[in-house]
């Protein structure tokens, strides 16, 4: 059985000294066999035996600084590919499904990821 849900996100992104707030839209779907998420329009869909590693963790800025958000994040195996424009940290981790940082890892995401991930799971 999956867990399928969305939320819309608010970050804060700084331009020079203005601080803007961009709303995006997150649909995912995450189950045993898949995990599918629509994250603004990209879509990424990851299959177990693609990946080596899974957490929630936070998320970095493009200069490897941690953000006070956090997302679900996998460490593929070399040689997967992955969709264009993915976000993909300096250290290989690829941000699957960004989460608000009001927003908690749920029991039951919690359990769906248990179930895609197994021993690859990680809840740190």
């Amino acid at each position: 059985m999956a867990l399928t849900f969305e939320v819309l996100l608010w970050m804060a992104v700084r331009f020079g000294l203005r601080c803007f707030r961009l709303g995006r839209s997150v649909s995912a779907s995450v189950g045993p066999e898949v995990i599918d998420a629509t994250v603004g329009g990209r879509r990424i869909r990851l299959v177990p035996q693609q990946v080596a590693r899974i957490t929630v963790r936070p998320i970095e800025t493009r200069l490897g600084r941690p953000t006070s958000h956090a997302a679900v994040q996998a460490l593929v195996h070399h040689g997967v590919a992955l969709p264009e424009r993915s976000r993909v940290g300096r250290d290989g981790w690829v941000v699957v499904v960004p989460l608000d940082r009001m927003y908690p890892l749920t029991p039951e995401l919690s359990a769906a990821l248990e179930a895609f991930g197994g021993p690859r799971w990680s809840s740190r």
